[in-house]
């Protein structure tokens, strides 16, 4: 069988599989084996058929990297959005349809031992919040040239935020009001960058579904069976993107004046440089006591540019666990937010963690809508993918400082080596693009 079954598959035809199909899914160096194994169904001797076993389709879960099905004895998850394999349940068939073969199955006796164990943050948002908070916790702690780039961490297989890929990663880092080239310490460090990481996420997660179900809206009045969307539906989805592919981002007025300040402070420092003994010219979010090492002043520190109004779905419906680490519980207070929680993020930092946003613009959390008319360029980068972003990089020049008391009381230097950052920047104007040499 395991020959004609191969033909029928490179024929494209569909081909019932029994205990004899050997082929394997996956990736290379992990691939496992479609059939279940014989420990875990129960089926008589010499029957081929998976209907005289005791597999029952009782609960279906998923998320953007998994599907995973609770079939009474036994567990089977898929890995990533890639398979080709269908269930015959008589009256219906559930069948995962793809254009290749890359895929993962798993089974297993209970739902804990699959491999994959991600969370659905509308299902518990606390206990996914632990786990973000957990597995930042347990990312290596990287100095020097190979220190990380949060951008590219939350893209990484383990990371609790499930379904960030390359323009995904884009779209929630300036959602975050985050700089892409943030290293995973000042990010995960601090509680208000991860919590605007979180509603950020959050907000994808909220906005997502009613935008993909208004793409594929039309396939269904051409076809009342089938859900697939045309090219030019499917590009469509570009006007619900903010920076990736796009000319030029529409903010908010005071968004464009965080934007503004940010840049001119990356701007000044690439321009202003001090010889120190680190070798580097400017110290990112230094802390007071490191202020004769900051030679421009404080008013010059490095902040971001986190606009409430693009993550208010988010914000609205977690503003008691976000806000305060947000803004600080004063700042969230005053401005009207809703009364502060205690929360995984609240209890695994001090209160007095900093947040790096200018504070005193903010007089109100949101504003309305019709005041975005603002806008700014955005740049194109290659970081082992396409990066877009509304500032420049930092430099080669440029370090951050993070608080950690050595046993002798000097503090370490964390370094970011110049080919962390890309050697050359693309902004878009007029659909052309203009080639600025970034400083090194």
């Amino acid at each position: 069988m395991q020959h004609s079954t191969h033909l029928l598959g490179k024929q494209g035809l569909v081909f019932k599989i029994d205990p004899s199909f050997q082929y394997l899914r996956g990736s290379r160096a992990h691939q496992t084996p479609i059939w279940p194994p014989p420990t875990l169904v129960d089926i008589p001797q010499g029957s081929t058929d998976l209907t005289t076993s005791r597999l029952v389709l009782q609960v279906v879960e998923q998320n953007p990297r998994n599907v995973i099905m609770d079939l009474g004895v036994a567990w089977i998850q898929k890995r990533k959005m890639c398979i080709t394999i269908a269930f015959d349940f008589g009256s219906h068939i559930l069948a995962f349809i793809t254009i290749d073969h890359l895929c993962q199955v798993y089974w297993e006796a209970s739902r804990a031992a699959l491999p994959a164990q991600h969370l659905d943050p509308l299902v518990n948002f606390d206990y996914w919040l632990q786990t973000v908070i957990d597995w930042s916790q347990n990312i290596p702690f990287i100095t020097g040239h190979k220190a990380p780039l949060a951008v590219k961490c939350i893209q990484e297989l383990n990371s609790p935020f499930a379904g960030v890929g390359t323009y995904t990663a884009n779209e929630l880092f300036f959602l975050a009001g985050l700089c892409l080239f943030l290293m995973v310490l000042e990010v995960f460090y601090n509680p208000s960058r991860i919590a605007c990481l979180c509603a950020g996420y959050m907000q994808i997660v909220y906005t997502t579904p009613s935008r993909i179900l208004e793409i594929i809206k039309p396939s269904r009045r051409r076809d009342e069976y089938l859900i697939s969307a045309t090219i030019r539906e499917q590009h469509s989805f570009q006007r619900y993107l903010h920076v990736f592919g796009r000319d030029k981002c529409y903010i908010s007025a005071r968004q464009k004046r965080l934007v503004e300040e940010a840049q001119f402070i990356i701007d000044y420092h690439q321009e202003h440089t001090w010889g120190t003994d680190g070798g580097y010219s400017w110290i990112r979010n230094p802390t007071p006591e490191w202020a004769s090492y900051y030679p421009s002043g404080r008013e010059y520190e490095f902040k971001d540019y986190f606009e409430p109004g693009f993550v208010r779905e988010a914000l609205d419906a977690h503003g008691a666990v976000l806000g305060g680490p947000i803004f600080s519980e004063n700042k969230w207070s005053a401005l009207g937010g809703c009364q502060v929680h205690t929360s995984p993020l609240s209890q695994a930092f001090l209160e007095s963690s900093p947040t790096f946003l200018n504070l005193n613009i903010y007089e109100t959390i949101y504003i309305p809508s019709g005041l975005r008319a603002k806008h700014v360029p955005t740049y194109h980068f290659n970081l082992g993918f396409n990066a877009w972003s509304i500032l420049t990089s930092f430099g080669s020049s440029s370090a951050s400082r993070i608080e950690k008391q050595n046993a002798d009381g000097s503090i370490n230097t964390v370094f970011l080596a110049p080919h962390q950052y890309p050697s050359s920047e693309f902004v878009r104007q007029s659909k052309l693009l203009r080639t600025i040499i970034a400083g090194s």
